[in-house]
């Protein structure tokens, strides 16, 4: 059985990091409103632009307050490319508000799973016939042991589960590699520990 875990910036639990509160978007938005069950949801599909604030010091992970979308610099891209991580594209992210001696991209993760939904104990009680958001019979927050069906996995490094897009799951080269770079500011834990909080970081 493989082993798969959930990566995200460590800021919450850490401190003295920067995070970027405001985004400034440079390309195409992706736009989730719905006149149908009201949902509202844009963000930029690649480049956009932030401010900073929070703390002094530059991650190699940065958390966006703004909108859970993942930044990185270009330190963990560089070794992610040189290990060859599969699943994802970069697009660049420039900090307006001080000078940064890091540069940041954008990380579009682009590997795919099914989520499995009776194991984590929710059902689907409704799902909106416009834009497919859905309503669960419980709330999300509330799961304690995310779980995915391993045999829809693409393959790819890094990867979501569908209806679960703001929750990037990676395999265990991304650990590895996250290790051996030691790149600053990461979360990784278990895949079924994804949405606890206090869950002590693998690297």
């Amino acid at each position: 059985m493989k082993r798969f875990y959930h990566i995200s910036d460590n800021t919450l639990n850490s401190r003295g990091w920067l995070y970027a509160y405001k985004i400034y978007p440079l390309s195409e938005e992706q736009v989730n409103d719905c006149q149908v069950c009201g949902r509202i949801g844009r963000y930029p599909k690649r480049e956009f632009a932030v401010d900073v604030e929070g703390g002094k010091k530059f991650p190699d992970f940065m958390m966006c307050a703004a909108y859970p979308l993942m930044i990185v610099s270009k330190d963990v891209i560089d070794a992610w490319k040189t290990e060859g991580i599969s699943g994802f594209s970069a697009y660049p992210v420039t900090v307006r508000n001080m000078s940064s001696p890091k540069e940041y991209y954008h990380v579009v993760v682009e590997g795919r799973c099914e989520p499995d939904l009776e194991k984590m104990g929710f059902k689907i009680v409704k799902q909106c016939e416009s834009c497919s958001a859905v309503t669960y019979d419980k709330p999300i927050w509330s799961n304690d042991n995310f779980a995915i069906k391993e045999e829809t996995w693409d393959g790819k490094d890094l990867f979501t589960a569908r209806y679960f897009p703001a929750i990037v799951l990676c395999s265990e080269r991304v650990l590895e590699t996250a290790k051996k770079y030691k790149h600053t500011n990461c979360r990784i834990v278990p895949l079924e520990d994804a949405q606890k909080i206090g869950v002590k970081s693998l690297v």
